[in-house]
């Protein structure tokens, strides 16, 4: 779900985009789905939009409206809620504003749920077919792969949602018209983030084991949200316990913030309920004085932490059979100190896994964690 994070006044600094000038028509499906479209017939199947050729069958178009009413509405909720502009824009069938976003970079880009945007591109994917009727049907899904190396963010997201779609439709284990292994690392190691977030997909809709790791590292040190966001749901649809237990790792092992950040995020996003126990370390962490590289942190109530690492790491699950000990009442543990940063992270990741809210201060949540 898009969030709202983006200041008011900033929102209201940003600049009309081309589109702006001349919205065109919506074509309005039987199952009420509208898309922007170029030109469009009831009873149609099929229609050209200003990105490719749209197919819906047996959902036919039943009107074409004009688009400036719906635009409107939407400029008035871009000007306040930059992130619920983008979720009615995908929904009335505005593209641009998405295709837009799946783009920016830096702090224009971490204003706004950006991994939102790009699965909400992939979602429409699926109805836009930009392959040519003379490819053959076992090369279809290579071409889309040629074409989403050369592809924008924005781009990129289209083409993953139909590659994926063709994958679904047209493939089985036994066709030889997947992504090579290869091919796989290479895109990871990409420039593009789109090809790398594309690669994520595609390896786990094939189920490469092999490309499981690769896919792990890059969750936590990708410099890229919606990349990072796409390998840890990758990992996780295929082998929930061992990704679990490498988010909790990276969180304690990692010498960068960002990874750490990347890695509560996930366990936020991911956890289970032996992920609050993981969570909870780097706050008792914080309420220690002393040292700047760690701490000593005090547990009086029994929890379990892998301890075959040069850090001790709370397990939420196993990681490549560990050495498991329990800490009893009265254990301390010696964790590293964490920054301001990871720590917000971490309390914002306990909020979504517990539906609790204790307080602004990590000494607020080491209560709760007490009583409950």
């Amino acid at each position: 779900m898009l969030i709202s994070l983006l200041p008011i006044l900033t929102l209201a600094a940003l600049p009309s985009t081309e589109w702006e000038l001349a919205q065109g028509k919506l074509a309005r499906l039987e199952d009420g789905t509208r898309i922007r479209c170029e030109k469009a017939e009831p009873g149609a199947e099929a229609f050209e939009t200003e990105w490719g050729r749209f197919l819906c069958p047996g959902n036919p178009v039943v009107d074409v409206i004009e688009a400036d009413a719906d635009y409107m509405a939407l400029e008035a909720l871009r000007k306040y809620d930059y992130n619920a502009y983008l979720r009615q824009a995908s929904k009335r069938g505005f593209l641009e504003p998405l295709l837009e976003a799946a783009n920016w970079k830096g702090k224009k880009a971490s204003a706004i749920d950006q991994p939102a945007v790009l699965t909400a591109l992939e979602a429409w994917g699926p109805f836009f077919d930009p392959v040519p009727s003379r490819i053959e049907k076992l090369d279809r899904v290579e071409f889309i792969w040629e074409k989403l190396e050369k592809s924008d963010s924005g781009e990129a997201a289209l083409l993953t949602g139909r590659m994926l779609a063709e994958m679904d439709r047209h493939m089985s284990p036994s066709q030889n018209a997947k992504i090579t292994l290869a091919d796989l690392r290479r895109a990871l190691r990409s420039k593009n983030p789109g090809l790398r977030r594309a690669a994520a997909l595609v390896g786990q809709r094939q189920s490469d084991f092999q490309f499981w790791q690769p896919m792990l590292n890059s969750s936590i040190e990708d410099d890229h949200a919606g990349v990072r966001a796409a390998c840890a749901a990758s990992v996780m649809t295929m082998d929930s316990e061992k990704a679990l237990s490498g988010f909790s790792a990276a969180l304690w092992r990692s010498g960068r913030d960002s990874e750490r950040i990347a890695a509560a995020e996930h366990l936020g996003q991911h956890g289970d309920a032996l992920s609050i126990d993981v969570l909870m370390i780097p706050l008792q962490a914080t309420t220690v004085t002393g040292g700047p590289a760690s701490a000593f942190a005090h547990f009086g109530r029994q929890v379990s932490v892998v301890a075959d690492f040069d850090v001790e790491i709370a397990q939420a699950a196993a990681i490549a059979d560990p050495r498991v000990v329990v800490l009893q009442e009265g254990t301390a543990l010696q964790v590293r100190v964490v920054s301001t940063r990871v720590v917000r992270t971490v309390m914002v990741s306990l909020k979504k896994l517990t539906k609790a809210n204790p307080g602004p201060r990590p000494e607020d949540w080491l209560r709760w964690y007490e009583e409950r």
